[in-house]
């Protein structure tokens, strides 16, 4: 019963029911990589540190950083992915009060290869994609 149950959730594309839905979807192809989105921050002594996927889950879940980081990274419209970038800047610097400091903010497109024993924090490209001087 409950795998005729899945199957008709999976041929229908239910995802999101209750009580049952059909995960994962494998609705797309993996393409072996992860594209992200780190912040660079810079503070009043130059130093640099990075905020990645791990920090925003202070405040977020998992799955709504990711979405949120689509969100921005898929925005072709420079004007409309700048105002996304500064109101992510804006709204952890109200969050995270040792933020206000920082001096320069750089946001990169950073994409990851995935395979067995590749360790996710060296990426195989980083892009800078928009800039914060204050």
């Amino acid at each position: 019963l409950l795998l005729l149950i899945n199957g008709f959730l999976g041929f229908t594309g239910t995802v999101h029911a209750w009580p049952f839905s059909c995960y994962p979807t494998f609705a797309y192809k993996s393409t072996g990589q992860i594209t992200s989105l780190e912040i660079v921050v810079k503070d009043p002594d130059g130093r640099a540190f990075t905020l990645d996927e791990r920090y925003f889950q202070n405040y977020f879940p998992s799955t709504r950083v990711r979405g949120l980081f689509n969100n921005i990274l898929s925005t072709e419209k420079l004007d409309s992915r700048t105002l996304k970038l500064n109101g992510l800047w804006e709204f952890l610097s109200q969050k995270d009060k040792g933020l206000k400091s920082a001096k320069a903010i750089g946001f990169y497109r950073v994409e990851y290869k995935i395979e067995p024993g590749r360790n996710l924090k060296e990426p195989i490209s980083k892009e800078l994609i928009h800039e914060l001087k204050f």
